[in-house]
C-alpha cells in the first residue's frame, strides 16, 4: 500500500518537467500537501490495524499482564505474552473505520458516515472475530483512496463497501477525525476500553498471573514424527489444559511443553474435518481467571514410514463360534485378541503381550468355545516396523439354538446379554404360543414366539428374577408395559431379549428397602419409549443395567435410569452399547439422570459405546451422575437431521463446584476412562465432558485420553429414516456407531 501512495506521488512530481515557471509554486504546495497526507494516512493505517488486532485479542477473554503509556499509545503485555499497541489519540486523516464486536463475537464497522454500525461480511457471510477460528480484518488503501480489507493476514485485499455496495473514500474532503477510542483508562485493576460508538471493553490487568510460551514464530513448521519443546514461564496458574489438533500429542510438564507431530498426514481427516493450527495451553488462575498461550504448527515434508491401518467386521457365526474378516494395510505384521463385548478396552502392551501375532494383509480369524447368543469384541493392533496404528475392533454376536425353549428344557445354557440362563438355575419356563395377559407376580423364564404379546398392564410384585426371551431366532414377540414393575424380594434380575416393546409408564419401580434389582436388561429390542425405563421411588441400591443392541425410538422428555429427587447410591455399572437412539424431530434422552446418585459401588463403571444418535438431544448430560469411578465413551455417532444449536455434554457431573464455579478438582470425577473417537454432524455443540478443565485436577486420564467429540466431514450416512429406523452409514464411517 504504501508502495502505490509513493508511485502515486511521484507521478505528479514528474509532471513538474511540464509545467511552466508560474505553476512551480503551485505544483511544490500540492506535492508537499499530499505527502503529508500520505504520511498521516500511513500512520492512520498502522495505528488502525493495531487497535483492531488488539481489539479481537482483548475482547476474546483472559488478562493483561502489563500496561506503559507512552503518549497516547498504550503498550499492553497480555498473560500469554501477546504485546498489542493501542493508540487513543487521533490516528489520522479521513473517516477511519470504527471497528466492534457484537455479542456474539461478529466483527461489526461504522464508517463514521451516520449510517452506524454494521456487520463485516466476506462472501456474503458474517466475520467471527474471537476464539479459535476468529480472524483480525487487516485494512490499507489503494491507489485511488479507497479504503481496502484483507481477511487473510494480507495476502489479498478487497475494496471496502458501504451498505449500498459503494466502495468507502480513506481520503475526503474532510478534516482530521476524532480518536478510534473515546476513553482507555485503567481503574479497579481492570483496563477499560469505550470506543467512540460507546461500546465498552474491561479487561482484568494482573500482573501475577500469566503463561508465556517462549516461541518468537508465528507458525512452527514439522516433520512428520517430529518432536519439539518449548519453555513455559508460568506464574499463579492453579492448573493447565493443553489441546492439539488431530494427530498431534502435546503435553505439559517442568514448565516444557512438549509437541510430537503425527507420523502421517491421519487417515481419520477422512472422515473427521479438524482444521485446528494451534497446539494451546489453556492456564487457569486460582481466582479463575484464564488465559491461553499458543503454538501454531504445520507439517513440512512426507512420513518415512506409512501408518498401518486395519479393518475388521464380523463373518461367520455359529452357537459355539464367532468369526471376524481382518484386513490390514502398510502393516508388517497385526495382532489379534478376541474378548467379550463386556471386556475392557485393551491396551497397546495387552495386545501385544496377550494377543495373537499374525502375517499378511487378510485373514479371517476365529473365537471357539462361545455361548449362544454371546457378543465378542474382535480387537486388532496393526505395526509396520516400529510404527504402531490404532486399535480398531470388530463385533459378532454368536448364533442362537433354533428353539431356545428347546435346548434350554435339554439343560444347554441360554446367554441374555451377558447372563446365561439355564434350568438348574432358574427353574422350569413357560413358552408362549398365543397372547397372554401376564401379571408377572413370580419369578419366571418366558419364551415368546414371534407376534406373541404379552400385556403387562397391572402393577405386578414379583419374587423373584423375570427373564423375557424370543424363542425363534430373527424374530421378535411384543410386549407392552403399562404398568409398573416392583421386585418384592433382593437382587432380582429383570433381561428381556429379543421383543418389541411399547413402555407406555414408568417401566420398575421400588417401594421398599428389600427390593433390590441385581441386573436390569434390554438386548435385541426394539423399544418404544413413551416413559422412563426405571424410576426409583427410594433410596435403594440397583447394581446394573445393560441396553445391548436395541432400537429405540424416543418421544418424552427423559429416558433412562432416574430416580427423581432421591439418591440412587449403589450402582455398579451402566452398559449402552450398540444402540440406535433417533427420534423424528428432536428428542430427548438421557441413559442416567440423577445428580446425587453415585455410580461407586464395586466397579463403579458407565460404559457407552458404538451407539447411534440421530436428532437427540441431552441439555442436562447424557450421563449425569454425582459421581462416578471410569468413564468410557468410543466410536459414538451423534447427527441431526437440522443444524443442532442447543449446548450439551455427555458426562455431566452434578456438584456444588458446578453451581459456584470454583477450582479445586470434582471429587465425584472418575479417576479413569476415554473419551476417543466419537463424531458429530451438524452440530458443533455436542462434547464430551461438562465439567470445565480447571476443575480437573490431577485426574490423569483426561489429560492424555481425552478428547472432544469432532466434527464429520460429511454427512455420515447414506440412509437415514426416521420412519423406520433404518440407518445406513457410508464406508467411511464403519467403524462408528452401530455395528449392525
Amino acid at each position: 500500500m504504501k508502495q502505490i501512495i509513493k508511485i502515486f506521488v511521484a507521478c505528479i512530481a514528474a509532471s513538474v518537467a511540464m509545467c511552466g515557471c508560474n505553476d512551480l509554486k503551485e505544483v511544490n504546495e500540492r506535492i508537499e500537501d499530499l505527502q503529508s497526507r500520505v504520511s498521516a494516512l500511513e500512520t492512520q493505517i498502522t495505528s488502525l490495524n493495531g487497535n483492531v488486532e488488539a481489539l479481537k485479542v482483548l475482547a476474546g477473554g483472559g488478562t493483561i499482564k502489563s500496561i506503559e503509556q507512552q503518549g497516547d499509545t498504550y503498550v499492553i503485555v497480555t498473560s500469554n505474552g501477546t504485546t498489542l499497541t493501542l493508540k487513543q489519540g487521533s490516528i489520522g486523516i479521513g473517516n477511519a473505520p470504527i471497528m466492534s464486536i457484537d455479542k456474539d463475537g461478529y466483527w461489526m464497522v461504522d464508517y463514521q458516515d451516520g449510517k452506524g454500525a454494521q456487520y463485516i461480511l466476506s462472501n456474503g457471510e458474517k466475520v467471527f472475530a474471537i476464539g479459535q477460528d476468529g480472524i483480525s480484518p487487516k485494512f490499507g488503501v489503494d491507489s485511488e483512496n479507497y479504503w481496502t480489507v484483507s481477511y487473510d493476514g494480507g495476502d489479498t485485499f478487497s475494496r471496502v463497501l458501504n451498505p449500498d455496495g459503494q466502495p468507502v473514500k480513506a481520503i475526503p474532503d474532510g478534516e482530521a477525525r476524532d480518536s478510534y477510542f473515546k476513553d482507555v483508562k485503567v481503574e479497579d485493576s481492570c483496563l477499560v476500553l469505550t470506543l467512540v460508538n460507546g461500546d465498552v471493553y474491561s479487561v482484568p490487568v494482573i500482573s501475577d498471573f500469566y503463561c508465556i510460551i517462549d516461541n518468537d514464530k508465528e507458525i512452527v513448521e514439522f516433520k512428520y514424527d517430529e518432536a519439539k519443546a518449548y519453555d513455559v514461564d508460568m506464574k499463579g496458574v492453579a492448573s493447565a489444559l493443553v489441546t492439539a489438533p488431530t494427530g498431534w500429542d502435546a503435553s505439559l510438564s517442568d514448565s516444557k511443553l512438549k509437541i510430537i507431530a503425527p507420523s502421517e498426514p491421519t487417515k481419520a481427516s477422512v472422515t473427521i474435518a479438524d482444521s485446528r493450527t494451534d497446539v494451546s495451553i489453556l492456564a487457569i488462575s486460582a481466582s479463575g481467571y484464564s488465559t491461553i498461550a499458543t503454538v501454531r504448527v504445520k507439517i513440512s515434508g512426507s512420513p518415512t514410514k506409512d501408518v498401518p491401518v486395519a479393518t475388521v467386521k464380523g463373518a461367520d457365526v455359529t452357537v459355539s463360534s464367532v468369526s471376524f474378516k481382518v484386513e490390514v494395510e502398510d502393516a508388517t505384521e497385526w495382532y489379534s485378541l478376541v474378548l467379550p463385548s463386556s471386556a475392557v478396552t485393551p491396551a497397546i502392551s495387552d495386545m501385544m503381550s496377550k494377543g495373537t501375532k499374525h502375517t499378511g494383509s487378510s485373514e479371517t480369524v476365529t473365537f471357539e468355545g462361545t455361548e449362544e447368543s454371546s457378543t465378542y469384541h474382535c480387537y486388532v493392533l496393526p505395526v509396520n516396523g516400529d510404527i504402531l496404528g490404532s486399535i480398531v475392533y470388530g463385533i459378532a454376536t454368536s448364533a442362537q439354538y433354533d428353539d431356545r425353549f428347546a435346548a434350554y428344557n435339554s439343560g444347554k445354557k441360554i446367554m441374555v446379554g451377558s447372563t446365561a440362563v439355564d434350568k438348574a438355575t432358574y427353574g422350569e419356563a413357560v413358552h408362549l404360543t398365543a397372547n397372554a395377559t401376564l401379571p408377572l407376580d413370580a419369578k419366571g423364564v418366558y419364551f415368546v414366539d414371534k407376534d406373541v404379546v404379552i400385556d403387562h398392564s397391572a402393577a405386578t410384585r414379583p419374587k423373584g428374577s423375570v427373564i423375557i426371551v424370543n424363542n425363534t431366532p430373527g424374530t421378535r414377540g411384543k410386549m407392552i408395559l403399562g404398568n409398573t414393575i416392583i421386585p418384592q424380594v433382593a437382587n432380582v434380575d429383570i433381561l428381556i431379549n429379543g421383543m418389541e416393546i411399547a413402555i407406555n409408564k414408568n417401566a420398575f419401580t421400588y417401594g421398599s428397602a428389600t427390593n433390590t434389582v441385581h441386573k436390569l436388561g434390554f438386548y435385541d429390542c426394539k423399544l418404544d419409549i413413551n416413559a422412563n425405563y426405571f424410576s426409583a421411588t427410594a433410596t435403594l441400591p440397583m447394581y446394573n443395567t445393560e441396553v445391548i443392541g436395541c432400537d429405540i425410538k424416543t418421544t418424552i422428555a427423559d429416558f433412562g435410569i432416574h430416580d427423581g429427587s432421591k439418591g440412587l447410591n449403589k450402582f455398579e455399572t451402566i452398559i449402552f452399547n450398540n444402540n440406535i437412539v433417533y427420534s423424528a424431530t428432536t428428542g430427548t434422552f438421557r441413559i442416567f439422570r440423577q445428580g446425587r446418585a453415585s455410580i461407586k459401588d464395586a466397579a463403579g463403571r458407565v460404559e457407552i459405546k458404538n451407539n447411534t444418535f440421530y436428532n437427540i438431544t441431552f441439555s442436562n448430560g447424557l450421563c449425569s451422575p454425582a459421581s462416578v469411578d471410569a468413564f468410557y465413551m468410543e466410536s459414538n455417532i451423534f447427527a441431526y437431521s437440522a443444524a443442532n444449536t442447543s449446548y450439551q455434554r455427555c458426562l455431566w457431573i452434578s456438584t456444588d463446584d458446578d453451581k459456584t464455579g470454583k477450582t479445586a478438582p470434582v471429587a465425584g470425577y472418575p479417576a479413569e476412562g476415554r473419551i476417543v473417537n466419537n463424531i458429530r454432524y451438524n452440530s458443533q455443540r455436542v462434547l464430551g465432558c461438562m465439567v470445565p478443565a480447571e476443575r480437573l485436577g490431577d485426574k490423569a486420564w483426561y489429560a492424555t485420553d481425552y478428547k472432544e467429540i469432532v466434527d464429520a466431514a460429511e454427512n455420515p450416512f447414506s440412509t437415514a429414516d426416521v420412519a423406520t429406523g433404518v440407518f445406513v452409514k457410508k464406508a467411511d464411517f464403519a467403524s462408528y456407531g452401530a455395528q449392525r
